[in-house]
């Protein structure tokens, strides 16, 4: 079986954020410049992080990493769980941990996972299922909870692109804040379409894994070909994301581009209209930059990925500490 270990769809300079307080009117709602600094301000707080690996429901490893601050007390933790992208990894294309040191230097907990078939997960990568996924969002969960001093009522989720879809697949009561960059958050197998060639390329990849158990998602090359099971393509058309979005009544950030390259402005639209019973929602529109919020024209300038961070950072601690 074939397994991907690194991402091979590395796929936003920020206009600013709009934010929408309960349900108010879009037209009601106020522009932020994106000029003002981060609410962390210059803190100098030293945080910790630790590559551990626990059990899953199935029995496999799973990898992940803890961030935290260095010193720890006996109050009770914020905890945000981290989610990567399509062929992906915990890392999150070099943001996720980035966002976590922030998180920890205002005392809240951080957890990236690698889904199965990512990344150092020693599965196959027909394990990359939606059932499983969920599983082990859940199973990290409760291990911050059994290792830590976790705040029940101040659990955060954070996911990019496929990992924004489990995400928003995972939006409930308890969850207080989350924020979701580039959401590939279409209803059924829609939510694919942007990122496997449109919707006769997934269907054709559909009818072969229901002929054989699995299909070889080789739309990139051979050389990115992966092994996609039966399960993931009856998963995906089994799930809406818009629905659980529209139940929501917590906090959403959500992060999209003008130009993604993998996900398209009609998908990530479906998310923001869908978001009408959120306590708040601050969306942030992205020009100039790719799939992986890395400048689209000049891969060396960090400022628009750094801002990004920064502005998910902050609506994140605002709401959760």
């Amino acid at each position: 079986m074939r397994k991907v270990k690194k991402s091979a769809f590395l796929l936003l300079v920020l206009l600013g954020c709009t934010v929408f307080s309960g349900c108010q009117a879009k037209s009601d709602a106020t522009e932020d410049s994106g000029e003002k600094g981060s609410a962390m301000g210059e803190k100098a707080v030293k945080v910790k992080s630790e590559d551990v690996t626990f059990e899953s429901k199935r029995g496999t490893k799973i990898y992940s990493t803890v961030v935290t601050p260095a010193e720890m007390t006996d109050e009770s933790y914020p905890v945000v769980l981290f989610s990567h992208g399509f062929v992906g990894s915990r890392d999150g294309d070099g943001a996720f941990p980035k966002i976590a040191e922030k998180l920890a230097e205002e005392n809240i907990l951080s957890i990236m996972i690698d889904f199965a078939g990512n990344n150092e997960s020693e599965e196959p990568y027909t394990n990359y299922t939606i059932k499983n996924m969920s599983e082990d969002m859940d199973t990290a969960l409760d291990y911050m909870k059994e290792n830590y001093k976790i705040d029940q009522d101040k659990i955060g989720l954070m996911g990019h692109s496929m990992g924004a879809r489990m995400t928003a697949l995972k939006l409930n009561d308890q969850i207080k804040a989350a924020a979701i960059w580039a959401p590939a958050a279409a209803p059924g197998l829609e939510g694919i379409y942007d990122f496997m060639g449109g919707k006769e390329s997934v269907e054709k990849y559909y009818q072969e894994a229901q002929e054989n158990d699995l299909a070889v998602f080789d739309f990139y090359g051979e050389e990115n070909a992966i092994d996609l099971s039966l399960d993931f393509f009856e998963g995906v058309k089994e799930s809406n994301p818009v629905e659980t979005i529209n139940n929501y009544q917590g906090n959403l950030f959500i992060a999209v581009a003008e130009k993604d390259p993998a996900i398209r402005k009609e998908t990530t639209d479906q998310a923001i209209k869908a978001a009408t019973n959120v306590e708040e929602l601050s969306v942030c529109t992205i020009k100039n930059a790719d799939h992986g919020f890395k400048n689209i024209e000049n891969g060396e300038d960090t400022s628009v990925q750094g801002y990004t961070i920064d502005r998910t950072a902050d609506f994140l601690i605002q709401k959760l500490k």
